[in-house]
């Protein structure tokens, strides 16, 4: 099934005890009402890159801690969305984790100068200023924007 049709997710839901996690393809709080309104969800994952930037993510957590759902920040293609997903995942009262890549992504891994801190299979957020990392003097030549879709297969 398409995680577009949410009325078959809330199927889906209700046929499992295993908790569904959903979110990371949406767009905006309104999308996730949705989600929340056909019970098709145990665990959002919004996007901070896609859903709206970090305000719009602390609205959706709230609508969803509202109906007692847990958030799990969709972290997974770059540093700068992962560095911003640390900081939402520490604001958030109901977001108990955060998706870790343990795979090497060069546009999630080698942007920084520094790495991150991951111990014991926590994330520690960095103590700096700003989202608490800095950017690699190359990237921009490294990571040069290139025309086209997000994904060539």
């Amino acid at each position: 099934m398409s995680p577009d049709d949410h009325a078959s997710l809330a199927e889906v839901r209700r046929a499992t005890a295993i908790p569904i996690a959903t979110g990371e393809r949406e767009f905006t709080r309104f999308d996730f009402l949705s989600l929340f309104d056909e019970r098709a969800t145990d665990i959002v994952q919004p996007d901070v890159s896609r859903a709206g930037g970090l305000t719009e993510i602390r609205r959706i957590a709230a609508m969803a801690s509202a109906r007692g759902l847990r958030v799990a920040p969709h972290a997974w293609g770059s540093g700068v969305l992962f560095a911003a997903s640390i900081h939402l995942a520490m604001a958030l009262p109901n977001c108990p984790i955060l998706e870790v890549s343990q795979a090497h992504m060069p546009l999630m891994n080698d942007v920084f100068e520094e790495e991150y801190d991951v111990r014991d299979g926590r994330v520690h957020a960095p103590q700096r200023p700003g989202l608490g990392f800095t950017l690699r003097e190359d990237y921009a030549e490294r990571f040069a924007y290139v025309e086209g879709p997000e994904y060539v297969f």
